[in-house]
């Protein structure tokens, strides 16, 4: 017997007005419903553990359920559904994927899914479900499809299921498609196919899917309710270094603090990407785990220039050497203060604490933990030019 593999499936109704026929009995909807009823029961008894999700679709998508695993809740929002109007498949994939990719951030091993169940007569929209299950299949989200209605030369749903991998059903009456939907729930697409969702292969869909981390600006009046209500006066604690200020740039959190979507912990864009850097398990720095609840989350995209820059900036500088050899001496740099992108727009000197403008001369200081950055005259008013932020000497830029 394969191994049972958790599984959040969305099951994707055809609410349009063809689904009024009755060449099933009593009606092509009624139908789907038994067969829908069938398989989240079997699939329970197999494995209780699976999450169902419920989108509709006609002349509208509309999520009806988020994921649950209560069969009484499932099988009770079948019946409101309303039918009618055309058919909108692209647009009910859509909503089936972005479902499954705000489960795929989460930390675990489900397998994500998607039941299509339709008679195949779609409208096309400005949504083409073809190019959604090609984002499917590079997501490794399987699509299983059971057809009813008159069988045609053209089967868009057959296209899919094997674009995904998926499989492919095809009944001619009510008990044909019921049986269909316990083989189906009892031998899954995907106990053919297992994945770890951490390991390197499955890099290129945790990059697709990570979710991007919140600005203050960015906050519903809903999620600020809820973190004043949670954190109070740590509303702006970063959990990964437990301070206000960022450890690096010396912003406030007003400036350079960010906010799970998922948990609303607090954290500094920094510290979220030395967080990144630390985690080895990962392929690619650009994501991580957020430190309280493991959602999955994507460094900033004006930070990860900022980083890019700074490599290009060292790789391209000649290799340094200090005179001095009884202490240990780094050797400063100096540019201009847009070449340094986050650090120079939100910090301040450690001398004169003013801020930076943009096409000024500056100095930072050699030691890569440390970074602070000086206006050009302020670094050389520096007793034996030791930084104030992190003590150790420096040997001034040639």
């Amino acid at each position: 017997m394969p191994e049972r593999l958790i599984e959040n499936i969305v099951i994707l109704l055809d609410c349009s007005r063809s689904m009024y026929r009755k060449d099933y009995t009593p009606n092509r909807f009624e139908a789907a419903k038994k067969t829908i009823s069938a398989f989240v029961q079997t699939r329970l008894k197999n494995e209780v553990a699976t999450q169902f999700a419920l989108v509709t679709f006609g002349s509208k998508a509309t999520k009806v359920l988020d994921f649950i695993n209560l069969p009484e809740t499932i099988l009770n929002s079948l019946n409101e559904s309303d039918l009618g109007g055309k058919s909108s498949l692209g647009e009910g994939l859509g909503v089936a994927v972005q479902l499954l990719i705000g489960e795929l951030r989460k930390v675990g091993t489900n397998i994500p899914r998607i039941l299509l169940i339709s008679d195949g007569q779609y409208t096309q929209t400005s949504i083409d479900p073809v190019k959604i299950a090609k984002l499917c299949s590079g997501l490794n989200i399987f699509i299983d499809v059971i057809r009813l209605g008159a069988e045609e030369h053209f089967n868009i749903l057959k296209r899919i299921a094997q674009m995904t991998n998926g499989q492919f059903f095809y009944s001619n009456d009510t008990n044909n498609l019921i049986a269909t939907a316990i083989k189906l729930a009892e031998n899954p697409a995907s106990t053919k196919t297992a994945f770890d969702k951490e390991d390197a292969r499955f890099a290129p869909l945790l990059a697709q899917v990570a979710g991007n981390l919140l600005k203050v600006t960015e906050l519903t009046s809903d999620q600020k309710t809820i973190i004043d209500s949670m954190l109070g006066k740590n509303a702006s604690k970063c959990i990964v270094c437990f301070s206000t200020d960022d450890p690096v740039t010396k912003a406030s959190f007003y400036v350079s603090g960010r906010y799970c979507p998922n948990c609303n912990q607090p954290m500094h864009i920094t510290c979220a990407a030395m967080w990144a850097e630390q985690d080895t398990k990962r392929t690619s720095s650009d994501i991580f785990r957020c430190p309280h609840c493991f959602y999955l989350l994507r460094i900033p995209a004006e930070l990860q220039k900022t980083r890019q820059l700074r490599k290009i900036i060292k790789s391209t500088e000649p290799e340094a050497t200090c005179s001095d050899t009884s202490e240990k001496i780094l050797c400063a740099r100096k540019g201009m203060a847009k070449d340094f992108g986050d650090t120079a727009l939100f910090s301040a000197c450690p001398v004169c604490l003013m801020i930076f403008e943009e096409n000024e001369k500056v100095v930072t200081c050699g030691n890569e933990e440390c970074n602070a950055l000086y206006h050009e005259n302020c670094f050389s008013k520096l007793e034996e030019y030791r930084c104030k932020k992190c003590g150790l000497k420096m040997q001034p830029p040639q």
